[in-house]
């Protein structure tokens, strides 16, 4: 199994050039040759301290990030906000408040 790069072309090994690269490091992505490979938990690493390195991320990697349910909320609340504003505006400019009704015609909505 050959390793392509950019463009399709075969890549060779980073230490061994003069090999093909049989795959990448699971840490650093670097072409590994077959005899540079070394395996551990089914992923291949070029190094033992991209194998540390793995072993240390896997051990403190919770998952990704979660937005919480009040991220979503404020959200929400700011777009109500929003609205209740502009309902107030056009209320206002309907009362015929000359600053409101200059402030209402200039929502993209506003045909007066």
């Amino acid at each position: 199994m050959a390793v392509k790069g950019a463009g399709g072309r075969k890549e060779t090994c980073s230490m061994h050039p003069e090999n093909p690269a049989a795959g990448r490091c699971a840490q650093c992505h670097t072409p590994v040759c077959k005899e540079c490979i070394i395996k551990k938990g089914g992923s291949i690493f070029c190094s033992e301290t991209c194998v540390a390195a793995n072993e240390q991320f896997k051990g403190t990697y919770k998952g990704p990030a979660k937005l919480s349910k009040n991220y979503f909320h404020r959200i929400f609340q700011a777009i109500v906000y929003i609205v209740i504003l502009i309902g107030i505006v056009e209320l206002l400019a309907l009362m015929k408040y000359d600053f409101f009704m200059n402030l209402a015609q200039r929502f993209p909505w506003h045909h007066r």
